[in-house]
């Protein structure tokens, strides 16, 4: 049946377009377009269809519901039917608390449409603002994703880019310029690449294809976070002692034989690297790891790294998913990024979101938590549902060098052997002051427990929270 004749109206996009293909590859046979005809008349009364192709299918067999800008297509640009079309995909998706995923291709607002579209604009922003709770949502920079794009896709919960992918609030000359001004060199400004070093995006991928099974993978653990198990319970972790012993070890090791099968799903691999955010499975159920890392920095808490946990956070709390939080950090970051920045606002922003997100939080100190900074990572006094330790495990008011330092600093530099007596301060500062004893006499851990079953812990304790 020819539609084209039936409506007077031009033949829908077909299976060779670039955006039907991408909803294809997304969801293979069970992709349902949604509005296939929506469109407007030009000013020359000539109807043509919307350059945006929603609709809905299965993915990792849960129900998804996406739509894909057209870039080649007018350039993908915003028009109020448009823009009427993505709202109405996304209240659709919040009503059955479904998975959204949302590809940009737009290089703005159809000038034309004049305050319509940035009504738009507007009306698309408040409807990913209610969609909040009522399911995931995934951004995909597949094209050009400038100006009021750029807002909302960052307004979405994870945030995947295609490699040499344009990104950018303003126009990349008056950012220059004013950089410029300032004698600052940005050859990278608005592109992918510059946004994940600012932190802003969650993944970098090189094509399409790759971005399509990142959104798959990263579905199957948000969609059903309570999965069959693929690894065995009893499997113990006794590696872990091994990886632990080198002081800077590298913690994706620790997740690694954490999770089933070894496998995890990490957002903004390369920021912040001083502090991982993963998801991962542990006897079937999904978590949401944070993890101190200490082959970076030391593990220090920098406010890079407080900015990320906070957004993974948000996100794991959104969609109820079980914190599961690896301390092993001496303190805060005093290196000069972290000291020019709103280091203190980053903190207390990670501190409400432990003390308040209604998930379950479980904390292991697995290595040192001095100061601060470990108060903050999870602590049972911050709101901790379970909180461990390994063996080994040191836990102090104070890095126990600097307090050895602070109180002992003139008579280790007047002795005949400040090493020697540095050292010898440092190990009775410890026997009083560190180790795990005071925090589990006070409460404020639950059990200290051998590397080998860490695994199993945490899966025991992920259950008795549900």
């Amino acid at each position: 049946m020819n539609c084209k004749k039936i409506f007077g109206f031009p033949e829908k996009k077909s299976a060779d377009n670039h955006a039907v293909s991408v909803m294809h590859k997304l969801f293979g046979n069970s992709f349902v377009e949604l509005g296939a005809y929506r469109g407007e008349r030009d000013e020359n009364g000539k109807p043509s269809l919307c350059n945006t192709v929603t609709g809905y299918g299965a993915v990792n067999d849960a129900l998804v519901y996406a739509f894909v800008q057209d870039g080649s297509d007018n350039g993908g640009a915003v028009s109020a039917v448009s823009a009427r079309k993505i709202v109405s995909l996304i209240e659709r998706s919040c009503k059955d608390e479904a998975p959204l995923v949302g590809f940009f291709d737009s290089r703005g607002a159809q000038i034309e449409d004049g305050m319509s579209a940035l009504a738009g604009y507007g009306r698309i922003m408040r409807a990913v603002a209610a969609k909040h709770g009522n399911g995931p949502s995934i951004a995909v920079i597949s094209g050009h994703c400038t100006g009021g794009l750029a807002v909302i896709a960052e307004m979405f919960d994870i945030v995947i880019a295609l490699d040499g992918t344009d990104f950018y609030l303003n126009p990349t000359y008056i950012a220059r310029d004013a950089l410029a001004k300032q004698g600052i060199a940005a050859p990278e400004i608005g592109t992918a690449a510059a946004a994940a070093m600012r932190g802003e995006l969650s993944l970098v991928c090189k094509n399409v294809d790759e971005a399509i099974a990142a959104v798959s993978e990263l579905i199957g653990y948000i969609a059903y976070p309570e999965g069959e198990a693929s690894d065995s319970y009893d499997r113990t972790t006794d590696s872990i002692a091994d990886i632990m012993s080198k002081p800077e070890y590298d913690v994706h090791d620790v997740i690694k034989e954490l999770c089933d099968d070894g496998a995890y799903f990490e957002c903004k691999p390369g920021y912040a690297s001083e502090l991982i955010t993963v998801f991962g499975r542990i006897c079937g159920d999904t978590v949401a790891i944070v993890a101190s890392n200490p082959a970076h920095h030391g593990g220090h808490l920098s406010e890079r790294a407080a900015g990320k946990a906070s957004a993974f956070m948000t996100v794991a709390s959104l969609v109820g998913i079980p914190v599961v939080t690896l301390v092993d950090t001496v303190g805060f970051d005093t290196t000069a990024p972290t000291e020019l920045e709103c280091t203190a606002s980053r903190m207390a922003e990670l501190a409400l979101l432990y003390a308040d997100t209604p998930n379950a939080h479980i904390t292991v100190v697995t290595g040192r938590a001095y100061g601060t900074a470990s108060v903050i990572l999870g602590s049972r006094s911050l709101g901790a549902d379970i909180c461990l330790a390994l063996e080994y495990a040191d836990m102090s008011i104070i890095d126990p060098n600097t307090a050895v330092q602070f109180m002992y600093g003139d008579e280790i530099d007047s002795s005949s052997d400040p090493e020697k007596v540095r050292a010898e301060r440092i190990a009775e500062w410890k026997e009083a002051h560190a180790g795990t004893a005071e925090a589990a006499m006070y409460g404020e851990i639950d059990d200290v427990i051998p590397h080998a079953e860490l695994r199993a812990r945490i899966a025991a304790a992920v259950k008795e929270c549900k």
